[in-house]
């Protein structure tokens, strides 16, 4: 029984093997099985590269235009650099490229010079709607360290500051009869007579071709409230710079001045008349103007930062009773900027601050003497205890006399006094200044980063940028003067002598492109509470050779 089940058993699995055999194809085909193919091999991506970082900026003069009185920046200035009375060729952007304006819409600006080049009387001239012009003389020679410099303006409606302006018809560049436009002060005026029949002409001679003209005539007194309780604006402060240069014992000093303007419609400037106009400008009774005195005239050429004496006279008519004032009238073919001089004895001695008290901030400080006999700023260096701050021969330049005085003040790069001397010093010399620190100030760190959003596990330390910021007044919201950040190295920079508790705006220019171009630079608000901060720059960062 046992045996024929096993037979039985084997039958049926020879069968099944044989069956199976001919559903497969059968091993009797002699047909080869196959290979599967063998799928190519995943290409390896390019790798993305992250961007190139710049060197770091060895030298950067930051600074801001502000309202003399006031201290707020000013806004939509125009800056214009000169050398030796003509465009400088010397000034580079934070980028290197070549520049010889800088139009600024928040009234703050950087650049730096070109490589070894020594400029020691660089003329910034400032320009901006409603506001004087202001023309302001700076010695970048020592370039060891940044600088930040301040221009202050003073605005078209100050006090001691009267700018009028009268529209008139002309014919065939002509004005058919007599124009007089008058501005005035309760200290001064200025009166201009265009004769009838006079050609009105541009700066080469050539008749205009409008069928109006504006004349604008600004006049500023020539003294100076600096007792604090009134700010009154005097010629010092808006002189141009220049009137006196190189070393001399006498130098020219303003006893008036005044600037006109003329306009035709069509926007061409009148600077020259087919023959001479009058201007008249009036000088206080302060007992040192007398009927008959000759004053010398010098004028101010705008379009290349150089004073000129005129060869005329500035003569001196009778006391006018009711005015209390004396009338000194010229001619002259041109316009331009005018002061009315008179000789005086020049500082001859270095002006130097020395100073005590609190240590002068790494940031630095700025120190301004103002008066009729003088105007100044100066940036004062972090660390210093002594300071030149005009050598004598630079202090002609400056038209101060040797017996100035005038208010000293110093103050920080946010605006903060650290030192007034509340009534006029002597300042042809040594001038002693004692220095209060206001505030508790405090350094961070500022890192930046920037990570390829095609790959955000690349990520490079932003070097070379220009980092740079300033304190944020809580009460206006505006940014005071920004000054730059220390860099120390793996794209870290430090904010130095913070005010604690207080907000900056910090201003990013990364210096890095990715493959859309130039990365935009970016403001980041921080509080000063003693934590370091950082900003990472979003950025389509290109890509290398890969294996592929």
């Amino acid at each position: 029984m046992s045996v024929k089940s096993s037979n039985f058993n084997k039958a049926i699995l020879a069968m099944a093997i044989s069956l199976s055999l001919a559903a497969c194809g059968g091993s009797d085909t002699n047909e080869p099985i196959p290979t599967p193919p063998v799928p190519p091999p995943t290409p390896t991506p390019d790798p993305v590269v992250a961007p190139e970082t710049s060197d770091s900026l060895s030298f950067v003069v930051t600074g801001s235009v502000v309202d003399s009185f006031s201290g707020e920046i000013v806004n939509g200035v125009n800056l214009i650099f000169r050398e030796n009375g003509q465009v400088s060729a010397n000034i580079r952007d934070i980028n290197g490229q070549s520049i010889d304006t800088i139009v600024t819409q928040d009234g703050t600006f950087a650049f730096t010079l070109s490589e070894d080049v020594t400029v020691d009387d660089l003329i910034i001239t400032a320009e901006a709607n409603n506001f004087i012009d202001k023309s302001v003389s700076f010695d970048l020679s020592d370039t060891s360290s940044d600088i930040a410099i301040s221009i202050a303006m003073i605005a078209n409606d100050a006090n001691g500051v009267s700018v009028e302006t009268v529209e008139e018809a002309i014919s065939d560049s002509q004005v058919a009869e007599e124009v007089v436009a008058t501005a005035g002060t309760e200290e001064t005026s200025a009166e201009v007579v265009v004769p009838a029949g006079t050609q009105l002409q541009d700066s080469d001679g050539n008749p205009v071709s409008g069928t109006s003209v504006a004349i604008e005539v600004t006049v500023v007194d020539t003294t100076e409230d600096t007792s604090g309780d009134t700010d009154q604006a005097s010629a010092a402060d808006v002189l141009p710079a220049g009137l006196n240069t190189g070393i001399t014992d006498t130098i020219e000093i303003p006893v008036g001045v005044a600037n006109v303007e003329m306009v035709d419609d069509q926007g061409n400037e009148i600077e020259r008349f087919s023959n001479p106009i009058s201007i008249t400008i009036s000088l206080p009774n302060d007992g040192t103007v007398q009927a008959g005195n000759v004053y010398n005239l010098q004028s101010y050429d705008e379009d290349t930062g150089v004073w000129t004496d005129e060869e005329s006279d500035v003569i001196v008519g009778a006391l006018d009773v009711q005015s209390n004032r004396f009338p000194a009238s010229f001619e002259i073919d041109h316009l331009t900027f005018f002061a009315v001089t008179t000789p005086a004895t020049a500082c001859a001695n270095d002006i130097v601050a020395n100073f005590s008290g609190s240590a002068v901030p790494t940031t630095g400080l700025f120190f301004k003497a103002f008066s009729t006999d003088a105007s100044l700023d100066v940036y004062i260096p972090g660390g210093t205890t002594s300071a030149t701050l005009l050598t004598a021969a630079r202090a002609a330049t400056y038209n101060i006399i040797s017996t100035a005085t005038a208010r000293v003040q110093v103050r920080d790069v946010s605006d903060f006094s650290w030192y007034d001397s509340s009534t006029e010093v002597a300042v042809c010399g040594a001038i002693p200044v004692t220095l209060t620190q206001p505030n508790t100030l405090i350094n961070e760190n500022f890192s930046i980063t920037a990570t390829c959003s095609n790959d955000p596990n690349v990520v490079t330390n932003v070097d070379g940028a220009f980092v740079s910021y300033g304190y944020v007044d809580p009460n206006t919201m505006v940014t005071k003067t920004p000054i730059p950040a220390e860099e120390i190295g793996s794209g870290v920079y430090t904010l130095h002598d913070l005010v604690q508790g207080s907000a900056y705006d910090v201003i990013i220019d990364p210096r890095i492109s990715d493959v859309n171009g130039t990365v935009a630079g970016q403001v980041v608000t921080i509080t000063a509470d003693g934590s370091d901060d950082a900003f990472d720059f979003s950025v389509q960062c290109s890509t290398g050779t890969g294996a592929g």
